[in-house]
């Protein structure tokens, strides 16, 4: 409903326009993705922006994109604040936060709710989010990904998946059964493949409970969340498993629902899978995947 009603929003009171261009400058947060599927079901076009970015690649991704409209959340603000009036394109600013600068829009006032869902026609093809990737030299080279491509990546994933459990199955050749309620714990960054398409769009597919992490990683927070919301597939990069790993307290959490831990990113060594099962008492499934914006995240992996 809150999808539905931004997408009215930006269509009837901001006039977003077919294909217009909207970038997302937030940590990950739960309006990241309102906005991004209410821009989507709008027949526009999201840009995820990186939140690591100094205010001069912010202001070329917004110029290069051509960015009508910018969502930009309180931490991240002061990095965009020098930019308004700088990019050609940008008309709207809307604002996650409480007391919205002067010059800009309450996020609230896109988050209306909203039963029917908007008419606009949106074809497979179409692009759905542009992502900013480094080449190996210059500036960061922007990736259209488009609706098609994310749901094969969503169907590539499940896949991966349901061979996983087919090959875990007992000696009576049963297949391991699904968790009965799946919950995923999301630690990579929305304006990258991997947290975007690969761990968001999956879990929404999947019926997966969709757990954020802390803004920066905090290896005994994730511990406690883990335990916490029983978590069983959590997608990290090597060195977050490795520091996870190395926690002196880790053997007081209950990690008994993790069973499935997927890294990318960079090459896990095999000493670290294997710490992991051997630590973890779940011994979980330590798959790694090669993946690129271009392909909308993972291409192959190995795991099992």
């Amino acid at each position: 409903e809150l999808t539905w009603g931004a997408a009215h929003s930006l269509l009837n009171e901001y006039g977003l326009r077919r294909h217009d261009r909207v970038g997302i400058l937030a940590y990950n947060r739960p309006e990241w993705l309102v906005a991004l599927f209410g821009v989507a079901a709008a027949g526009g076009i999201s840009v995820g922006l990186n939140g690591w970015w100094t205010s001069d690649e912010i202001l070329y991704a917004l110029e290069d994109s051509g960015c009508r409209f910018l969502i930009v959340d309180e931490l991240l603000w002061q990095r965009a604040k020098p930019l308004i009036g700088q990019v050609r394109a940008l008309e709207t600013v809307f604002y996650i936060g409480e007391h919205a600068p002067e010059g800009t829009v309450p996020v609230q006032k896109l988050l209306q709710r909203r039963t029917d869902m908007p008419t606009v026609p949106i074809d497979e093809d179409d692009p759905f989010v542009i992502l900013y990737t480094s080449g190996t030299t210059g500036r960061s080279k922007g990736c259209i990904t488009t609706h098609r491509g994310t749901v094969a990546q969503v169907q590539s994933i499940m896949y991966t998946y349901f061979m996983g459990l087919l090959l875990r199955g007992d000696q009576t050749g049963q297949p391991a059964a699904m968790p009965a309620n799946p919950g995923t714990l999301l630690t990579s960054p929305l304006f990258h493949v991997a947290g975007l398409h690969s761990t968001v769009c999956t879990s929404l597919t999947s019926g997966s409970k969709l757990v954020f992490g802390p803004p920066r990683f905090d290896a005994e927070r994730t511990l406690q969340i883990i335990e916490r919301e029983r978590i069983t597939n959590w997608m990290a990069i090597p060195t977050l498993l490795s520091r996870l790993l190395d926690h002196p307290q880790l053997d007081k959490y209950d990690l008994s629902s993790l069973i499935v831990i997927s890294t990318g990113g960079a090459p896990t060594a095999p000493e670290t899978a294997a710490r992991a099962r051997k630590l973890i008492k779940t011994q979980p499934s330590v798959a790694t995947s090669y993946g690129l914006t271009e392909v909308h995240g993972m291409a192959c992996a190995i795991g099992g």
